[in-house]
């Protein structure tokens, strides 16, 4: 599991595909699910992080046990599974009227 900090560099090396990537974490940030961190100027030092602490436990929360046990493992790309669960949450957002704060 990721921290509610967590590092662009650690997302390359469990994801297989980086574009995918960086569309992933585009779709995050669009999303008001991350944001990028104070600090982080350069791309090799890019970090983000959840823009409310109750969305990592969300997110974490509705992965499946088998999804979890992946992740902690390091073999799934984790901005694959949070980038479904944004759009999922995009969505109820719209629908309920909900915003971020």
């Amino acid at each position: 599991m990721i921290g509610p900090r967590f590092e662009a560099r650690l997302l390359r090396v469990i994801a297989g595909d980086p574009v995918k990537l960086e569309a992933d974490l585009e779709l995050l940030c669009d999303a008001e699910i991350i944001e990028e961190a104070a600090g982080s100027g350069s791309t090799s030092s890019q970090s983000y992080r959840f823009t409310q602490a109750i969305l990592q436990d969300v997110i974490y929360q509705n992965l499946l046990l088998q999804r979890r046990t992946e992740c902690m493992g390091g073999s799934a790309p984790l901005s694959s599974a949070c980038a479904a669960t944004a759009r999922k949450s995009s969505r109820i957002s719209r629908c309920s009227g909900i915003t971020s704060a």
